[in-house]
Order: structure tokens, then C-alpha cells, then sequence
């Protein structure tokens, strides 16, 4: 019936509004604008999975392929921190504010 076939389309089609149109793509987009040209931003994104909630500890570890499969860490999410320009503009525009995240242990 149309029912069973909605009950698959609707998540399918929510999980592609959150991982391409809001949700991720705008949080991320906006973080690194603020914090990307900060070491310790870098760092805390590099340990913490940005959809799916996971240990730090073990996420940090994980290999790059594992990450992008599982847990879409895509390059998109990250593109404003991929460029020296971008990053050299935001430290000269942007006043030092601390990041809000929690702090990376080692």
C-alpha cells in the first residue's frame, strides 16, 4: 500500500534535508566562519562527530574512510576551514571570543 511506501520516503527524505539543505550544512557553515581560524576549534571538531553522537575518545581514533561512511564526516562540512585565505581573513576580522565547546583532553 501508499502507506508503507511514505513510512520509508518520509526519513529518507528528512535525513537529506538535515545532511544537505539545513541542519548540519548551516551549523557547520556558520561555526567555522566564528571559530575556524581558533586551534583549539579545529582540534574539538577533528574529536567530536558532527551528527551522530559518538565518544570522543574513540571517534578521534577512528580511521578517515569509517568516519565518512558511517558517520557523514564529509569534506562539504568542513570547506571553510580547507582554505589558508579564508582562514587568514577570519583571524584579522574576527574579535577573540571563546569557543563554547567542551575542551579536547589528550
Amino acid at each position: 500500500t501508499s502507506a508503507m511506501y511514505w513510512s520509508v520516503i518520509g526519513p529518507i527524505f528528512i535525513t537529506l534535508l538535515l545532511l544537505f539543505v539545513s541542519g548540519v550544512n548551516l551549523l557547520e557553515e556558520s561555526s567555522d566562519k566564528r571559530y575556524g581560524h581558533r586551534e583549539d576549534y579545529r582540534e574539538y571538531k577533528q574529536s567530536v562527530s558532527n551528527l551522530i553522537p559518538f565518544p570522543p575518545s574513540i571517534f578521534r581514533g577512528m580511521p578517515q574512510a569509517i568516519k565518512v561512511i558511517f558517520f557523514f564526516e564529509w569534506p562539504m562540512y568542513s570547506r571553510q576551514l580547507n582554505g589558508g585565505k579564508l582562514e587568514e581573513s577570519l583571524a584579522s576580522e574576527q574579535p577573540q571570543q571563546p569557543y563554547q565547546g567542551h575542551a579536547v583532553q589528550r
